[in-house]
C-alpha cells in the first residue's frame, strides 16, 4: 500500500512538474514577443523554447535524457553546426554550442542532487572534475573570456556526461541499452559517409541536390593535387572518423558482451559498415586508430568461445583483404595525396595538415616561458596559433592534448589530467584480469582498446573540446567504468544478451 501512495505521489509530482514547464515555455514565449515585439525573431524564439525543453528534459529524466543525447547528438550534429541562432558583431552562436550550454545546465541539478549519486564517484572522475575546476579558474585569466567560456562548456559538458552516465548507467540491461542507441546511430552516420563518398565520385549533381554544396572538404598536398574528403554528418571529416572511432568502441563492448553467448552477425555487418564508412573520410590518424582499437582488443583474448589465435587470425585477414581492396575503391592517387605530408623530415612546418608549425610555434612558446607559466599555464584559449589557410588566417588548437595541456593549464593542469587518464586505464586493466566476473573483463578488454585507441587521437587532434566526439567517449568512459570497478565488490555477471539488432 505504501508503496502505491508512493508511486502516485511521485506520478502527481512529475505532472504537476511538466505542467510547471509547460507554463514556463508559454511565458518564455509570450515574453520574447512582448519585449521584442516584431524585432524578435520568430527562430530565436523556436530555439529559446525548445533550450528550455533541453533544460527541462535533463532534470526531470537524465536517463532518458542521455539515451536522447546519444541517439541525436552525432547524426544531427551538422544541422546544429548551420544553424545560427544570434550573430552580433563578433559574436556568433549558433545552436550546437547553445544545446551544449543547456545540456551542461540541465544536467547541473542531477548532479548535485545526492539521490543520483548511487554510489562513491571514483578518483579518476574526481580528477576530471578538479581538472574542470582548474580550467575554470585559468579562463579568467584568458586574453578572450568569451573564448575562454566557449571552450569552458564544451570541457564540462563532456565532464558531466562522464559522471551522470557512471551514476545513472548501473545495470546491464541499462548499458545494453545504451549500446544500442549508440550503435544505431554511429551507423546511420556510417551510411550517410558512404553514400556521400559514392555519389561525390559518381553523379556530383545528385549528390549536391541530396546533401546540399557543402558536405565534402577538399585536402590539398600541393598546388596541383588534392583529395575529396565527405563530412558526414558532424560537421567535417575530422570530426566525423572520430566520431565512428568511438561508436565502434560501443559496437566492439556489444559484440563482445553477446559474442560467446550467441552469433552477432547483425553486431558485425554494423562494426564493418562504421569502419569502412571510417576509412572512407580518409583520415589517416583515426585510421591508424582504429586498427590500434582492434589489435589491442584481440591481444586482450576477450572471448572464451574463440580462442586467441584463431581470433587474431580473423582479424590480420580482414585488415588485409581491406587495405587490398582499399587502394582501387579509394583511388591510388587519393591515397598518395593524402600520404604525401606524413614524413616529418620531408614535410617540414606542412607535416600533418600543418600541425608542424603549431607544434613548433607551442614548443618555442614553452621554451619562451617562465616558471610560474610553466607551473599553471598561461590560461584557458591561449594556445591556439593564427595560421594562414587558403586566403586568410585563422587561429588553429594546437591538435595536440599535452601542448594543450602544457601551455593553457601548465604542468599542474597537466598531472592532473594525466591522473583522470590513467586511474581509468588502471581500472579497466585490472577489470580485464577478473576471474570473479565475466562482465568485468569483457568491458575491461574493450576498455583498455579504447583508451590506446583514443589516446592516439590525443596527439594529432584537441580532444577534449571536440563535443561531436568527445560527448560519446565521456559517454563510454562513465558507463563501462561503473562495471569496470564493480567487479571487486560482487559478482556481477550479464544476464542473457539481448537479441541481434534488427
Amino acid at each position: 500500500m505504501s508503496t502505491l501512495v508512493q508511486t502516485m505521489t511521485f506520478g502527481r509530482v512529475r505532472r504537476e512538474t511538466l505542467v510547471l514547464v509547460a507554463v514556463a515555455l508559454a511565458l518564455d514565449v509570450l515574453l520574447a514577443f512582448l519585449i521584442g515585439g516584431t524585432t524578435m525573431s520568430p527562430k530565436i524564439v523556436a530555439a529559446a523554447s525548445g533550450l528550455c525543453l533541453v533544460v527541462a528534459g535533463c532534470v526531470l529524466a537524465p536517463r532518458q535524457a542521455l539515451l536522447v543525447i546519444a541517439g541525436v547528438w552525432g547524426p544531427a550534429h551538422a544541422l546544429l553546426l548551420d544553424f545560427d541562432v544570434v550573430h552580433t558583431g563578433s559574436f556568433d552562436l549558433r545552436l550546437s554550442r547553445a544545446v551544449g550550454l543547456a545540456v551542461l545546465c540541465g544536467f547541473a541539478l542531477p548532479l548535485v542532487n545526492p539521490t543520483t549519486r548511487t554510489r562513491p564517484t571514483p578518483g579518476a572522475l574526481r580528477a576530471l572534475c578538479a581538472f574542470c575546476v582548474l580550467y575554470v579558474l585559468e579562463a579568467f585569466a584568458a586574453p578572450s573570456f568569451s573564448d575562454a567560456a566557449a571552450d569552458v562548456v564544451r570541457l564540462a559538458s563532456g565532464i558531466a556526461l562522464a559522471v551522470l552516465a557512471f551514476h545513472l548507467i548501473d545495470t546491464p540491461e541499462r548499458l545494453r541499452t545504451l549500446l544500442r542507441v549508440v550503435t544505431l546511430s554511429g551507423f546511420v552516420v556510417g551510411v550517410v559517409v558512404i553514400v556521400q563518398f559514392v555519389l561525390i565520385r559518381a553523379d556530383d549533381t545528385l549528390a549536391h541536390a541530396l546533401f546540399g554544396k557543402n558536405f565534402y572538404d577538399t585536402s590539398y598536398a600541393s598546388d596541383s593535387e588534392f583529395a575529396v574528403r565527405v563530412t558526414g554528418t558532424v560537421g567535417g571529416p575530422g570530426e566525423a572518423s572520430a566520431f565512428l572511432l568511438v561508436v565502434a568502441m560501443f559496437t566492439l563492448l556489444r559484440y563482445t558482451l553477446g559474442r560467446d553467448k550467441r552469433r552477432s552477425r547483425t553486431d558485425v555487418v554494423i562494426l564493418t559498415t562504421i569502419c569502412l564508412a571510417l576509412l572512407l573520410t580518409l583520415t589517416r590518424t583515426t585510421s591508424a586508430a582504429l586498427i590500434l582499437l582492434l589489435v589491442v582488443w584481440a591481444a586482450m583474448q576477450p572471448f572464451r568461445s574463440v580462442s586467441a589465435a584463431s581470433l587474431r587470425l580473423r582479424l590480420a585477414a580482414s585488415i588485409a583483404i581491406v587495405a587490398v581492396a582499399a587502394v582501387p575503391f579509394i583511388g591510388a592517387k587519393t591515397l598518395q595525396t593524402r600520404l604525401a605530408d606524413v614524413d616529418p623530415r620531408g614535410s617540414g612546418a606542412s607535416f600533418a595538415q600543418g600541425r608542424g608549425a603549431i607544434w613548433d610555434a607551442e614548443i618555442h612558446r614553452l621554451e619562451a616561458a617562465g616558471p610560474g607559466q610553466l607551473l599553471v599555464g598561461h590560461g584557458a584559449h591561449t594556445a591556439y596559433v593564427p595560421i594562414f589557410l587558403k586566403v586568410e588566417s585563422e587561429a588553429q588548437s594546437p591538435h595536440n592534448i599535452f601542448l594543450w595541456l602544457l601551455v593553457e593549464t601548465g604542468l599542474v593542469g597537466l598531472g592532473v589530467y594525466l591522473a583522470f587518464v590513467l586511474g581509468i586505464a588502471r581500472a579497466f586493466w585490472r577489470a580485464s584480469r577478473s576471474r570473479t566476473s565475466e562482465l568485468a573483463r569483457k568491458v575491461g578488454a574493450v576498455g583498455v582498446a579504447a583508451i590506446a585507441a583514443y589516446s592516439l587521437l590525443d596527439f594529432f587532434i584537441l580532444t577534449p573540446l571536440s563535443p561531436g566526439h568527445r560527448w560519446y567517449y565521456m559517454l563510454f568512459v562513465g558507463a563501462t567504468l561503473r562495471f569496470a570497478l564493480a567487479h571487486r565488490e560482487a559478482r556481477i555477471d550479464d544476464p542473457d544478451p539481448e537479441p541481434e539488432l534488427a
